[in-house]
């Protein structure tokens, strides 16, 4: 039943039109998936939405992503693509966190979308290493407009994806997955480990 009273019948209106911007703020960036969210090559994929402003699709790749023309014998891939919705604010940068220094990361670059066949998608102006543990794909000249896309945007680790890591753009963040780095000292702990036992069981063999 609608509201009788002037001022009911305002409060009324402006409760519907801000549920209605919700809901589109919230569903206008997923409309079509991406081709790293449908790509059957992908050992992980899926897609995380930031303030229900952007989407930023990722995949994980063991080795090869055959229809991206990318193969690292004994690494993984891991690939990203931002979506910018018409609600969102344009993007100037995207950066990716490493939980441990990873020394094995060495290819920080960019693909064309298979998608994209209108040539629609920003490429960066850089792909760099910003920090020991920061990577960084910069869009200064053009931004990602609203809407707008990205390239593909990968980088590459000898690690598997069993960590989990913070990526954010300009007005947010959200966790990927990311390579599983040995803490610094482990393999110097087991290595010692192994020596210990070593002693040990000489010991226990000259004494008998």
């Amino acid at each position: 039943m609608l509201p009788t009273s002037l001022s009911d019948r305002w409060n009324w209106l402006m409760r519907a039109m801000s549920l209605g911007i919700s809901v589109l703020v919230l569903t206008a960036v997923s409309a079509d998936a991406g081709f790293l969210l449908t790509d059957p090559e992908a050992e992980i994929q899926g897609v995380k939405s930031i303030f229900g402003m952007a989407d930023v699709e990722y995949a994980v790749y063991d080795e090869s992503a055959p229809d991206l023309n990318l193969n690292f014998e004994d690494s993984y891939i891991y690939a990203f693509q931002i979506f910018n919705s018409p609600y969102g604010m344009p993007i100037q940068s995207f950066n990716m966190g490493i939980l441990v220094p990873d020394p094995g990361i060495n290819v920080i670059d960019f693909v064309a979308d298979p998608l994209d066949t209108g040539g629609i998608s920003v490429i960066p102006t850089a792909c760099e290493r910003a920090s020991s543990q920061s990577l960084r794909w910069l869009f200064n000249s053009p931004n990602i407009d609203c809407p707008g896309q990205s390239k593909i945007l990968f980088y590459t680790s000898p690690h598997g994806p069993d960590g989990e890591t913070v990526g954010s753009i300009d007005f947010g963040n959200e966790m990927f997955p990311c390579p599983s780095v040995p803490e610094p000292g482990t393999g110097t702990l087991v290595i010692l480990g192994v020596i210990s036992l070593f002693l040990v069981r000489a010991a226990r063999r000259t004494r008998g």
